[in-house]
């Protein structure tokens, strides 16, 4: 049972490191923390250090109230704090808002769209509108308007932006923050212009939404490469084409890594798609927390119905969407700066889509890239089905990630130790209650600790030390517990075996996996393997510090035949 317990620790370790980075990625999960604004109202008059390992310190620093170690809580900063948690706490849809919807009259992907109502169980009455006939391939001729109810996972899937998953690609393009240079120098500029230009919530929604737009064009200079079609380019240009990619090519870092982000950057070239896929790259990881959303999607161009990528563009709490086109700027605009647009760089999707003229024979195919699906809050209270069913889905799921890594981590010692019989028992284990009575005396031990441990104050490093040791341990004494006796010995070496391990094979581990493909079975399938490496770690680690730490056992030799046969 020793074994079984590191096996769901990581595995508590591993959700709990996943539900931090939700809050460094998707700022509405911050600003919907209520300890965060509780904290901020209760500093008030106070300088208090901006420490991003609490709540508090997550606020302030994501949402541009704090851009050194140190911020005065003045009353001015209270209601700015205010503003921004009623701004994000409201759902991401809402009656009169125009969404993405299937026409069932053509199987395409309609804007034409719009929230009549919200509905108790997560679902929406949506009027979409539906095109029966067309004038030629450009505009509707004829149409119909039907109500269906459509559920949240459904808006979610073709409305929702695109999450940013370091080590993915999208169409092709990596995104490699880290490692790439040019890349994390665009963020980081990207990071500067959103903390200068944040917006004001406590403004109107209209001005809000003005706000909004004016830090989107600031940002996509620094996002922005060259469309290019050589079949079109003056000699000029395809000469400079010529000049830039052979820089590309030759450049110590980028010559062998032209897929990714900052490869396009260096160059200043691109496709649609490939314009518009380091476009949202680069926005959307800095400009979340400021309610501003992109989201890839493939299309055509209507009057040639060619295929084209540009990007759908949302501003939080507008009930209009947009459409966002890297092909709709001047040839020769300057990098850095607003005075090369035509001032047409964001459309509305009614004058994007389905209409005669330039830039406006826009169609969208499909969405793409992995959706990240953010629930609107609970109408129904903290225990409504909808909030119960997400929880249920996400326990099973890592109860089902445990039971593959531990059956693969008794697979290696079987096959270290040649002995079939140790998977025979493994597998029959699984069958047995003493198993599932482990791991729920474990979780619930571990889980109900690492609660009590959130709500004590705490710095960042202590925070992440206790967070990471103390529900660790109580789980494993639960398990040490139920078994008739608690050892503090086996417990610290248990304890500290897995938690090095975990560090080793997750840093490694974490830059070999990237090159595995996008998707939710992909990334199941790394983290199983990484469970099941730091279980088979964990376990020879723990028996190595065993043998070290033991003491020799003296027997006597008054009644050593009586202790050899009580041995035997």
């Amino acid at each position: 049972m020793r074994r079984f317990g590191w096996a769901i620790v990581l595995l508590a370790v591993v959700g709990r490191a996943e539900a931090q980075g939700a809050l460094d990625v998707d700022p509405e999960r911050v600003a919907l923390d209520r300890a965060a604004l509780d904290a901020i109202e209760q500093s008030r008059g106070k300088t208090v250090a901006v420490d991003v390992g609490t709540p508090m310190g997550r606020f302030l620093r994501t949402f541009a109230m704090a851009s050194g170690d140190q911020v005065t809580i003045t009353d001015d900063l209270v209601e700015r704090a205010r503003a921004v948690n009623g701004y994000f706490s409201k759902s991401r849809y809402f009656q009169g808002q125009q969404i993405l919807a299937t026409d069932t009259a053509t199987g395409w992907i309609t804007h034409r769209a719009t929230i009549k109502g919200v509905l108790s169980n997560d679902a929406y009455r949506v009027e979409v509108v539906e095109v029966l006939e067309w004038n030629g391939n450009m505009s509707p001729k004829r149409v119909r308007k039907v109500e269906r109810v459509i559920s949240h996972d459904e808006v979610a899937r073709l409305n929702d932006p695109t999450r940013l998953v370091e080590g993915r690609s999208y169409h092709g393009i990596r995104y490699e923050p880290v490692e790439d240079p040019l890349l994390r120098k665009a963020i980081a500029e990207a990071n500067e212009i959103v903390d200068r230009n944040f917006p004001d919530f406590r403004e109107s929604s209209g001005e809000i939404i003005k706000q909004q737009r004016r830090l989107f064009l600031a940002l996509n200079t620094v996002a922005k490469t060259m469309e290019h079609s050589l079949g079109a380019t003056s000699p000029a240009a395809r000469a400079r084409y010529d000049a830039d990619m052979r820089k590309m090519a030759t450049d110590s870092f980028y010559g062998s890594r032209q897929g990714w982000a900052g490869a396009y950057l260096l160059s200043g070239w691109g496709v649609c798609t490939e314009q518009a896929a380091v476009q949202i790259e680069i926005i959307n990881s800095v400009a979340r927390r400021a309610g501003i959303n992109l989201m890839l999607v493939r299309g055509t161009t209507l009057a040639e119905n060619n295929a084209h990528g540009f990007s759908a563009a949302r501003f939080r709490a507008d009930p209009k969407g947009y459409i966002t086109d890297p092909s709709w700027e001047d040839v020769g605009w300057r990098r850095g700066s607003l005075d090369h647009y035509r001032g047409n760089l964001l459309f509305e999707m009614e004058e994007a889509m389905g209409a005669a003229g330039y830039n406006r024979n826009r169609r969208i195919v499909e969405v793409e890239g992995e959706q990240h699906r953010t629930p609107p809050p609970s109408r129904g209270g903290a225990f409504d089905r909808a909030t119960l069913a997400r929880r249920a889905r996400s326990e099973a799921a890592g109860t089902g990630q445990f039971v593959a890594a531990y059956l693969l981590k008794e697979g290696f010692v079987a096959m270290e130790a040649r002995d079939v019989g140790r998977m025979k028992e493994a597998v029959g284990s699984l069958a047995g209650w003493r198993f599932w009575r482990d791991l729920g005396a474990f979780t619930v031990a571990a889980r109900l600790t690492d609660i009590g441990m959130g709500k004590i104050p705490m710095g960042g490093m202590a925070r992440a030390l206790t967070r990471g040791v103390v529900p660790l341990a109580a789980g494993m004494a639960a398990v040490q517990l139920i078994h008739g006796r608690v050892s503090p010995k086996d417990l610290g070496i248990d304890t500290g075996s897995f938690l090095v391990t975990g560090v080793a094979v997750n840093a490694v581990g974490g830059v070999l996996l990237r090159a595995i493909p996008a998707g939710r079975l992909a990334v199941g399938a790394a983290n199983v393997l990484k469970l099941a490496l730091t279980l088979y770690g964990g376990e020879k680690l723990g028996d190595w510090l065993r043998g070290r730490l033991q003491k020799p056992r003296v027997v006597p030799q008054e009644g050593l035949r009586e202790k050899l046969e009580e041995l035997q």
